[in-house]
């Protein structure tokens, strides 16, 4: 079992550009978070961002602590990327998007969910 201080020593080890690297304490755990400084989507200001926690196990070995960070850099990268990729000016994959309201506007035929036409009986692939 590693104490906080064991699993710090490892996440100092790590780096990705000039991210940061935060251990917080939970009760049977610990969480791992990213946090990095960029634009804010909304402000425009340049702003601390704070990604979202991932937990890692006391029991944790050496490669699931190192591979959780990873995760975690990976999920704020796709995260940025959704944020940032557009379509018409309009964010299409916003990881922000109420998608309880989406799931409803879906129900409802607000929001096609397939544009494909239905292939010619007779076509190849």
């Amino acid at each position: 079992m590693k104490t906080k201080k064991e699993i710090q020593e490892i996440v100092d080890l790590i780096s990705y550009k000039d991210w940061k690297f935060r251990l917080l304490d939970k009760a049977d755990g610990h969480l791992f978070q990213v946090t990095f400084f960029a634009k804010d989507i909304h402000s425009g200001e340049v702003e601390e961002q704070f990604c979202r926690k991932f937990y890692v196990s006391p029991h944790s070995c050496v490669s699931e602590i190192i591979r959780t960070a990873y995760l975690a850099v990976q999920q704020a990268e796709m995260h940025e990327l959704d944020e940032n990729f557009k379509f018409n000016n309009t964010a299409l994959f916003d990881p922000h998007l109420d998608l309880v309201n989406l799931s409803e506007l879906i129900a409802i035929g607000q929001v096609g969910t397939d544009e494909r036409l239905p292939k010619p009986q007779n076509e190849t692939i």
